[in-house]
């Protein structure tokens, strides 16, 4: 211990110099002290408006949430309902339509796509179905009371004119996307979509006519809207309860029907077919078989 006071006098100066350094940290300290204390009300008053702050941003976070969920309900709800995938329709048919209907449906679609800028991508099509639309009206004019020749070049003519139909029918699905308000805006036809159909119309326009050989009888009607295919049928008459009907089909409006017995009567009618199984037949028309 004696060894020591040596040191410790000599440490003596240091520490009292170290003393008015300890000192004034000290009243450092109690200064913060007394300003942490002064801040504590501003904090304490602060709590609420970092509450609300939190409050409104889980709200926003929520609101989003709301709106995802909303959308993927929206798309699933198109996606059921078959939104955006409408097909054109490519049925141009004489079953479908007759001559002159051909030719003012094409005229229709002819104006509303012709310019548009919505299809201008098909605009090469459409001036070739445009010529080709000219020529078959004037083929079509020179059939009645024509040749067998100008019947022929207008079936040309109007196989030229389906052909350029259907093509656009393409390029119009490829630029609508399958977006049905596009599709008829182009004049064109959207497929029915699947479904039952109920009983179909009845047809109307019967006509029966010598066919082209002997033994023959064409027929024919108007075209039933939403029928799949059509039943012809002949009896001989006279016509009882307990006749018998001859059937035959045909996905075409008119069917020449061969065999039949020459000078004899013969009754005939039509009907449309499609998902429902029963039958509205046309009014029965009779006609000696040439």
């Amino acid at each position: 211990m004696g060894d020591n006071v040596p040191i410790l006098d000599n440490n003596a100066p240091l520490l009292g110099n170290n003393i008015p350094i300890l000192e004034n940290n000290a009243s450092l300290l109690e200064n913060n002290t007394t300003i942490l204390g002064n801040n504590a009300p501003i904090l304490w008053n602060n709590v609420p408006v970092f509450y609300e702050v939190s409050v409104l941003f889980l709200k926003k976070i929520n609101k989003v949430l709301r709106t995802v969920s909303d959308n993927i309900v929206l798309i699933n709800h198109l996606k059921q309902n078959n939104m955006g995938n409408s097909k054109v329709s490519i049925n141009f048919a004489s079953s479908k339509y007759t001559d002159e209907a051909l030719v003012t449906k094409t005229n229709n679609i002819l104006d509303r796509v012709d310019g548009s800028p919505t299809f201008q991508s098909a605009q090469q099509i459409i001036q070739e179905l445009r010529v080709a639309n000219t020529n078959y009206i004037n083929a079509l004019a020179k059939v009645e009371g024509g040749s067998k020749e100008d019947t022929a070049i207008k079936n040309n003519c109007r196989k030229t004119v389906e052909t350029l139909l259907k093509k656009l029918a393409g390029a119009v699905q490829t630029i609508s996307d399958g977006d049905e308000a596009i599709i008829l805006s182009s004049g064109m036809d959207v497929n029915k979509k699947p479904g039952t159909v109920g009983k179909l119309a009845k047809p109307e326009n019967f006509t029966v006519k010598p066919g082209d050989n002997k033994g023959s009888a064409l027929m024919m009607c108007d075209a039933i809207e939403y029928a799949d295919y059509y039943e012809f049928e002949h009896t001989v008459l006279p016509v009882t309860p307990t006749s018998i009907w001859l059937k035959d089909t045909s996905k075409k409006r008119k069917l020449q029907k061969e065999g039949l017995e020459s000078g004899k009567e013969y009754a005939f009618r039509i009907t449309g077919v499609a998902t429902d199984p029963s039958r509205v037949y046309s009014d029965i028309i009779t006609s000696y078989v040439l």
